[in-house]
Formats: structure tokens, sequence, C-alpha cells
């Protein structure tokens, strides 16, 4: 179908093509010239009009068809589907013929027992040995602001030894005079720029 309609296409483009040149013609044709262009200019226009209804004509029965076997293709589909859904029925009764209800709620009363019975041990296992007196916050806080800066001005050149040293080369000149950003990870940390 789609041949015969691209047949009829080219066909048409002809006729279109001689129409428009025997019009160009007739523009210049005088008298019996102009007479014979016409009569020829009117069957040319026949036939086209002939190949219009055949090109019309084979459309619709190329949709008609194209309809068919959607129709046909969505029977096939819904027949595998309903197939599909009696399989996945029978194995659904098998695994409910199984299951006894009974068992599985016991099965879940005993896991929940456990559950509780290990929060138990966890809390006991996270107590503190001996007295531990509590802290006063306000205390502790007065305690802290007491400490001096001089306190802590040995740990200022300490670098732990998972940070790397920083290099001292200059950076290349940016052809732009505005920063570049950062670009950040899942957890909104800055990416190390490769170089």
């Amino acid at each position: 179908m789609d041949a015969r309609m691209s047949t009829l296409q080219d066909k048409i483009r002809q006729m279109d093509r001689e129409l428009f040149d025997l019009k160009k013609q007739m523009k210049r044709a005088r008298g019996a010239g102009k007479a014979r262009l016409m009569k020829r200019a009117k069957m040319v226009l026949q036939r086209r009009k002939m190949l219009d209804q055949q090109y019309g004509q084979t459309m619709n029965q190329s949709f008609a068809m194209e309809q068919t076997t959607f129709a046909i293709q969505s029977a096939k589909d819904t027949k595998e589907q309903v197939a599909a859904m009696k399989g996945a029925r029978d194995e659904l009764q098998k695994f409910s013929q199984d299951l006894n209800l009974d068992e599985v709620e016991d099965l879940y009363d005993d896991m929940d027992d456990i559950l509780m019975d290990q929060e138990e041990v966890q809390e006991i296992m996270g107590r503190s040995f001996g007295n531990i007196e509590d802290v006063d916050e306000d205390e502790l806080m007065a305690e802290i602001d007491g400490i001096g800066e001089e306190d802590f001005e040995e740990f200022e050149d300490d670098v732990p030894a998972y940070m790397p040293e920083a290099s001292n080369a200059p950076l290349p000149a940016s052809a732009t005079s505005q920063p570049a950003v950062a670009q950040k990870d899942d957890y909104g940390l800055p990416i190390p720029v490769q170089r």
C-alpha cells in the first residue's frame, strides 16, 4: 500500500509540473495553438483528478489495514496478559495453601519478644560502672571558659595526618575575573579539582 501511494504521489507531482508548464505556454500562445494547449491541459487535469481519487482510496484502505492490524495485535496482547494473570493467580494460591496464618502470627510474636529482650540487654550493657557524679552544666561551662588561650597554643602547629600539605605554587591566572564556583558532592562537601 505504501509503495502504491508513493507511486501515485510521484505521478500527481508529474501532472502538477506538466500543468505548470502548460500554463506558462498558454500565456504566450495565441489562436489555435492556445486552444490545443488548453485541450491538453484539460486532459492532464482530468488524469490528475483521477489519480487524486485513487490516492484517497488507497490511503483509506491503508488506514483500514492499519486499524485491523492494531486490533489483532491488541487481541494477542490481551490474550497473553490474561494467561499471565491466570498463571500468577495459580502460583499465589499455591503459596497461600502452604502458609498457615496462625503460624505466621506466632512467628511474628516470637520475633517481637526476642527484639524486646535484645533491647533490655542493650540497656543493661549501656549502664555505667561505679558512681559517676552528675556534672552541673553551668559548672562545666565555667570550667571550659576558665581554660586560657595559652593552654591550646601547643596544638596550633599540629596538622592531622589525614590532611595533605598545601602547595605553595602560585595559581594560574584566570581568563575571567569571577572565581570558579566549586562543585559539591551529594553531602554538600566541595569536590577537589584534579590538576
